[in-house]
């Protein structure tokens, strides 16, 4: 039969089409973990309009994705250290096909540290600009009819590194297999989002303390005018975030401008008890001014300094959000939990080894005797004098007489990080306006030798439903149980994001934390609800939180 010619030419068109979209879309990075991309529903695939304009995404695995949306312009040039501005409209239809780029930031980590969190961490040569105010929409369908639940991502790395794009964190998954839309950001890190000038600068500069964090407002806005388009309930928002994104999580609870676009929390790891006042942080700006041979009045030479010479000027410094401005008019969660964010349940929790990734980092010298693991602890932990550091060594050893020096200094960082949740739980839990519910990571990692357990991070790709982008977590031999582990997990947060419970039918009935009740789900291959699982560390190590958080409060850099 002779082929029609019009149908001859409309598929090598489409064909030219699909390929051409295929292959730039490989070049700047190819697909998302687990799902390679489908050419056809890319080149005819979903285009959504936002309010700068519209956007092609692309299909896999029965997911939407749309990667590096612009929701904020530039931070370059006379923009830095500004709150963001909006991004400016496009005409046509901007493709979504890879990440945008991440935010300017230090050389990546090395040795074992690497090894350990390959598919966490982002490789050399890093994809940095000031031009980084980006975001990532996952989702099983599009159009405003849908309603689902958003939960949005907050990424690792302190205030200083990493990104919203990993494999271990992709949203695929998550938004498939538990009827979320996942939105994953980046905005300004280190001394581009959080160098204070306010009292250095004057009253124009009053918010360069918290431009990071206002960055991460300014997404959750994005998100109200524009999530419905991509299937999202703009009125059901729930941010996560894990170690530095776990503080970002506290930072924005306590934060005005935030109020109205998040409605849960849930924070893995590390809380955020206290933020830099303006004289901390202005102690830092003066110390990256002096590396740079610029006045103090001199600050507007700051914009005009190429971003490679401000990076290389204040590295190493420190950088967390300021109270300061109007953005964040008080400490996170001390001496209370914020009233803004009252009514906003909360899900907490750490890993059972959460100290652990001070062996990953090689930040445990060398400890020959009792006295050198004293001063190394008096001096990890500025909370505490050195009378509280004996006793918090003396518990540690007390709950397991036989363990090593190091592992006395894993214990009492993970004992810490734990106290410090039960803490923000309770804090919040005082204000009886939100249910909070609190676990315990207990998965044991039994690659590395099992040397590392339940290390910080180690929980990230079982709540996104990732497991195969770790593979080196678990050994010669791998588990098959930990495919449902990351169900009960990924459950669990999607569960909490739906209705402010995590409980589902994967998992024990999960209660409340009170201190009534000091109910903690166990996540482990059998996950069980326990009431106050770590009683003898905690009524050795409570005892210090009143001097801890003295301390913190009273705390000045040096």
């Amino acid at each position: 039969m002779k082929q029609d010619p019009t149908h001859s030419v409309a598929n090598r068109r489409a064909f030219l089409k699909r390929s051409a979209l295929a292959a730039a879309y490989l070049a700047a990075g190819g697909a998302a973990y687990g799902s390679p991309i489908d050419p056809d529903s890319t080149a005819f695939g979903p285009v959504v309009a936002t309010r700068a304009g519209k956007v092609r995404g692309y299909l896999a695995n029965r997911v939407h994705a749309f990667k590096g949306i612009p929701y904020g312009a530039p931070t370059g040039g006379k923009g830095r250290f500004l709150p963001p501005g909006r991004p400016s409209p496009w005409s046509g239809v901007r493709t979504a096909l890879s990440y945008g780029a991440m935010a300017m930031q230090g050389p990546g980590i090395g040795g074992i540290y690497a090894a350990v969190l390959r598919g966490l961490d982002h490789e050399a040569p890093k994809n940095m600009s000031e031009d980084c105010l980006c975001l990532n929409v996952w989702t099983p369908e599009i159009g405003a009819g849908h309603k689902r639940p958003v939960m949005v991502w907050l990424h690792p790395g302190a205030f200083n590194g990493w990104a919203g794009n990993s494999d271990w964190t992709d949203g695929t998954h998550l938004a498939r297999d538990h009827d979320v839309v996942v939105v994953s950001i980046n905005h300004r890190l280190g001394a581009f989002g959080f160098l204070y000038l306010g009292d250095l600068a004057g009253a124009s500069y009053a918010e360069s303390g918290n431009v990071g964090t206002l960055d991460m407002v300014a997404a959750l806005g994005w998100i109200q005018e524009n999530i419905e388009a991509f299937g999202g309930d703009p009125g059901n928002v729930t941010i996560f975030g894990e170690s530095g994104g776990g503080a970002k999580v506290c930072a924005l609870l306590a934060m005005p401008g935030a109020r109205g676009l998040l409605h849960k929390a849930i924070v893995e790891s590390d809380v955020m008890l206290r933020a830099f006042t303006s004289e901390e942080a202005t102690t830092v700006a003066k110390r990256v001014l002096g590396k740079l041979g610029i006045g103090e009045s001199s600050t507007d030479e700051l914009s005009e300094l190429s971003a490679d010479k401000l990076l290389a000027a204040s590295g190493g410094e420190p950088f967390q959000p300021v109270v300061a401005g109007t953005a964040l008019t008080r400490h996170p969660f001390l001496p209370d939990a914020p009233n803004v964010s009252a009514q906003v349940p909360m899900l907490l929790g750490t890993n059972r080894a959460e100290g652990e990734y001070s062996i990953l980092n090689g930040d445990i010298p060398d400890l020959p005797d009792d006295e050198a693991l004293h001063r190394y602890l008096e001096r990890r932990m500025r909370s505490l004098d050195a009378a509280g550091v004996a006793t918090l060594i003396a518990a540690c050893r007390h709950l397991e007489p036989s363990a090593s020096r190091e592992q006395i200094v894993v214990a009492a960082i993970s004992g810490i990080y734990r106290d410090n949740a039960r803490c923000v739980a309770e804090l919040k839990g005082t204000q009886a306006a939100a249910p909070v519910f609190l676990y315990d990571f207990d998965w044991e990692a039994a690659g590395f030798g099992g040397r590392l357990h339940a290390c910080h991070t180690f929980e990230l790709p079982f709540v996104f439903d990732n497991v195969d982008a770790a593979p080196q977590l678990y050994g010669p031999r791998p588990d098959p149980r930990r495919y449902q582990l990351a169900k009960k997990l990924s459950g669990a947060w999607a569960a909490f994001a739906h209705s402010g419970n995590p409980s589902h039918s994967g998992l024990p009935k999960w209660q409340p934390y009170t201190v009534e009740h000091r109910a903690t789900m166990l996540l482990n291959y059998t996950c069980r609800q326990l009431v106050d699982p770590d009683r003898a560390e905690r009524l050795a190590i409570e005892p210090l939180r009143a001097e801890r958080l003295s301390r913190l409060m009273s705390l000045k850099l040096t």
